[in-house]
């Protein structure tokens, strides 16, 4: 009945993938690598090398020994491995107890005598922990370690244990994670399921992702922090994460935990209460389900694993509570019902393995999970019921892979993949706010909407991802070429109750003074033609020295296809060409590294490595470039509601002044002439895109069985910058001034000092703009250099214990000293301190099945700042005039140079 059910699911399954397109592949293997040699020291040629363990579902994989003694096996999956050596004429040699992490290459050499082949010598021993092939800087994370240590429990969520990683995680629950190291980008951080990249259209760097990766089935991760070979085009942290994949033995899992307010002390004193708070941030309640369960369907040739999980957290807010009449043009704050925020994630997925033939295996993945971020948007001053109901679904994950060792040397995968969503800002679930309610926010707060939301509509990203590659191996080569082609459409909606926003002048009893019309309706449309990388890299080894170098060919083009949009409350139909090339790249990346076995034993690597990378992108800049993105969206208008009946009593079709509304905006619904262009020089060319340029050296030491250190050094820079010139202004059109800081212990020498290299624009230029975005290069030299060292240790110890972590010091310094309107130069150049961190974690075993783990982080705090607002009165003696703001502007001016 069991196994019926899943052929049934895979039937389903295969029906689902075959609805798209074919062909991508996964980083996440490993391999074995070594040399054959006769008790005399002499090399063996012809040697079979048979690599088995229970983690392939092909039970086996086979080399042989080149000219040089040399064998590479890769491609394996993470496990526990037996390594055979035979060749006629010599004594078997078995290698046990392998351990095998994932994109590893253990070196395992083997001394045959002479005897028979029926003679086998079995040795067993600690595995390898030195890398002496690969240039790849890498941390893995066992599933034992990510089961044992205090997280998220997200796969995610162990990056921030790495040294030298910046960044950390949002809600409980969730991965909205921003990482970076040794002077990267967060927003170019990305994390793949074997292989290929889980991220949406939305993040600028191509960092932003919407799935979130159900932690019971991956088997480990493998955390990619440099040294990226060609297969890669970005050098952000890459978290990849080898899925588990079921085996000849039903395996189960379960999870759960729970929390509620009564676990939870506050901090809500009677002090606290005598000041008017009558309620803290706290926790109503927080929960996880995660059962997963894997076996055979048809032992040694189909295996499946699937897991489902449902996790969220409800919170109480301090302060606000819900609207006790949510219609009514005041906030009535119902104290007897505090406010909540909600978010939940569910996930139910399935993955088949299919042995086909002895040759050829196949693999699907669908995952659907569903999220809500239940109140969005909300703040102090925002009811419960004016916040969004953010809910992403569909969404989810779907993915089909083949690989098949064509031989001992040639290897061949290829796959697609697709994360989709649909995220979706709906009004809150509430019987009483219907579709055309208007929202209202008031002049008094700062970003106040107490009777609904202003913003709702559908953000559909659909990128899929094409991948395939070849492999040839021999013994002393491993070439490797292939392509990954990413494409798809970003698709966005929005609507605003009766098209209209009003301003109050209070929340309560407030009086209309601002209407705002909205162009609503509005869909606006992108597409990503092709982000293709194309790669070819070779590993070379050569007695003990191994060099790793690759080419790298990347091309992005995207567009905006012709739009129309149909007549709305207060615009007729309008149509919109299409816009191309926006932008259209190319570039050229080169990768060499070089590492070498010290002393030949397998135990000290010394590894260089350089190369160069192309900065993330996604869709910005053809948003930025959509038609629709740029015409002018909205007319606010100064409104006096003459009869208090909260009706403008005026022909809105007309933005000339009438009744009771003022002179809208005349080029409301036109394409906005004061909207931001590109130069072409910076979208169209070869070369032109962001890039930077990593170098780095280390020392790998295998110090005692198990035990590693690791010393290096980084340095990266950035090209390619850009800067936005508004080219109405030029540095004559500022005037000069200075401010008194205010006196404050804090301060260099208590405060009082003279703050000059303060601008302010001409009062006739004011508010105009016509911005290009063009190369910084053209003002000046614009630099970004990150300099920094590791100084790390890894231990696999006898009895499972494992233990990480080091000490990580860098810095980044920033140089931009050239004018490009603002006369200004003041903190061009900042240069910080160098800044430490350590970290350490682990997992120790203890009697009885049980074990304990421990994560400890000592990293920098926040950068020290400080700020003045300055007001026109306290800057007009030194100005001579008024601030072009007017007599109720004002400055904010950095006391400080920041680092």
């Amino acid at each position: 009945m069991v196994r019926r059910m899943f052929v049934h699911a895979s039937i389903v399954l295969c029906a689902l993938m075959a609805l798209l397109p074919a062909a991508a592949f996964g980083q996440a293997a490993s391999g074995l690598a070594g040399v054959v040699k006769d008790t005399t020291g002499a090399v063996l040629p012809g040697v079979t090398v048979e690599a088995a363990s229970p983690v392939l579902i092909e039970k086996v994989r086979t080399a042989t020994t080149d000219d040089q003694g040399q064998y590479k096996i890769i491609e394996l999956r993470p496990g526990a491995y037996t390594v055979t050596f035979t060749i006629t004429g010599f004594a078997s040699v078995k290698r046990e107890g392998i351990e095998l992490p994932a994109a590893f290459t253990a070196t395992v050499n083997a001394e045959l005598r002479v005897g028979a082949v029926e003679e086998t010598v079995t040795v067993s021993g600690q595995s390898p922990i030195v890398d002496v092939q690969s240039t790849l800087r890498q941390n893995v994370l066992s599933n034992q370690m990510m089961d044992a240590l205090p997280s998220l429990r997200t796969p995610q969520s162990f990056v921030p244990y790495i040294p030298g990683v910046v960044g950390g995680l949002g809600q409980i629950g969730r991965d909205t994670a921003v990482l970076s190291i040794n002077g990267g980008r967060g927003t170019e951080a990305n994390v793949s399921i074997d292989g290929a990249a889980d991220h949406t259209f939305e993040g600028p760097g191509g960092g932003a992702f919407t799935y979130y990766i159900n932690q019971a089935s991956v088997q480990e991760v493998a955390v990619s922090i440099g040294g990226q070979s060609a297969e890669q085009g970005v050098s952000g942290i890459t978290t990849n994460l080898i899925p588990k994949e079921g085996s000849n033995r039903f395996t189960g899992f379960f999870f759960l935990g729970y929390g509620d307010e009564n676990l939870q002390s506050d901090n809500l004193t009677d002090d606290l209460r005598d000041r008017g708070l009558t309620a803290v941030n706290s926790l109503k309640k927080i929960w996880d389900v995660n059962p997963a369960w894997g076996g055979p369907i048809l032992r040694d040739r189909l295996w499946f694993y699937n897991a489902y999980r449902h996790w969220g957290s409800i919170n109480y807010l301090a302060g606000l509570y819900f609207n006790a009449t949510p219609l009514d043009w005041s906030y009535t704050p119902d104290t007897s019902r505090q406010a909540v925020t909600e978010v939940w994630d569910k996930s139910a997925n399935l993955r088949l393995t299919w042995q086909a033939t002895p040759k050829n295996k196949i693999s699907l993945f669908y995952d659907e999970q569903p999220h809500c971020t239940c109140n969005r948007n909300f703040s102090a001053t925002v009811a419960p019921e004016a916040t969004q109901y953010g809910v992403w679904s569909p969404n989810g994950f779907r993915q089909a892979s083949w690989k098949s060792p064509v031989s001992n040397r040639l290897y061949l995968e290829a796959s697609i993949s697709q994360t989709f969503s649909d995220w979706e800002t709906a009004r809150q679930i509430n019987p009483a706010v219907a579709p055309d309610t208007i929202a209202v926010t008031t002049q008094a707060g700062a970003v106040s909407a107490f009777r609904a939301d202003s913003n709702y509509g559908n953000h559909i990203n659909l990128p899929i991802t094409y991948k395939a590659s070849a492999n040839y191996v021999t013994g002393s080569h491993a070439f490797k070429t292939g392509f990954g082609l990413l494409r798809g459409q970003r698709r966005h909606t929005r609507e605003m109750g009766g098209d209209v926003t009003y301003r109050l002048t209070s929340s309560t009893n407030g009086v209309p003074n601002q209407i705002t019309q909205w162009a609503t309706p509005l869909q606006w449309f992108e597409d990503l033609n092709a982000d293709l990388g194309m790669f070819a890299q070779d590993q070379w080894t050569t007695k003990r020295l191994t060099l790793n170098a690759g080419l790298r060919y990347d091309y992005f083009n995207a567009s905006v296809p012709a739009q129309r949009l149909p007549e709305t409350r207060f615009l007729p139909a309008r149509s919109f060409e299409a816009v191309k090339d926006v932008p259209n790249w190319h570039d050229v990346s080169p990768r060499v590294g070089v590492s070498y076995d010290l002393f030949g034993n397998g135990k000290t690597a010394l590894k260089v490595m350089v190369g160069r990378y192309v900065s993330g992108q996604t869709l910005a800049i053809a948003r930025a470039n959509n038609p629709i993105e740029t015409s002018v969206s909205s007319s606010s208008r100064t409104w006096t509601d003459t009869n208090r009946n909260f009706v403008p009593d005026c022909d809105l079709r007309n933005q000339q002044a009438n009744e009771e509304c003022a002179r809208g905006n005349l080029s409301f619904g036109q394409p906005n002439a004061t909207a931001t262009r590109y130069d072409e020089d910076v979208l169209r060319g070869s070369g032109k895109r962001g890039y930077n340029w990593e170098v780095s050296s280390s020392v790998q030491r295998e110090v005692v069985p198990g035990v590693s250190v690791t010393a290096a050094y980084n340095r990266r820079w950035y090209g390619n910058f850009t800067v936005t010139d508004n080219l109405l202004f030029t540095p004559e059109d500022f005037d000069h001034f200075c401010i008194t800081a205010p006196r404050d212990q804090r301060l260099p020498e208590g405060g009082g000092y003279q703050v000059c290299d303060l601008w302010d624009i001409d009062p006739v230029l004011f508010n105009t703009q016509n911005n290009l975005v063009t190369f910084s290069k053209n003002y000046g030299t614009q630099r970004e250099v990150y300099d920094g060292y590791d100084l790390t240790f890894n231990a696999r110890l006898r009895g499972g214990a494992q233990v990480s972590g080091g000490l990580n010091g860098g810095r980044s310094i920033t140089d931009s000293c050239f004018v490009v309107d603002s006369p200004s130069l003041r903190f061009c150049r900042i240069s910080p301190p160098f800044l430490n961190q350590f970290k350490l974690f682990g997992v120790y075993p203890l009697p009885w099945n049980m074990q304990v783990s421990a994560a400890l982080q000592s990293v920098p705090g926040a950068m020290i700042l400080a700020s003045y607002v300055a007001t026109n009165a306290e800057i007009r003696p030194s100005l001579g005039r008024n601030l072009a703001a007017g007599v109720n502007g004002n400055v904010t001016v950095d006391l400080i140079e920041p680092g």
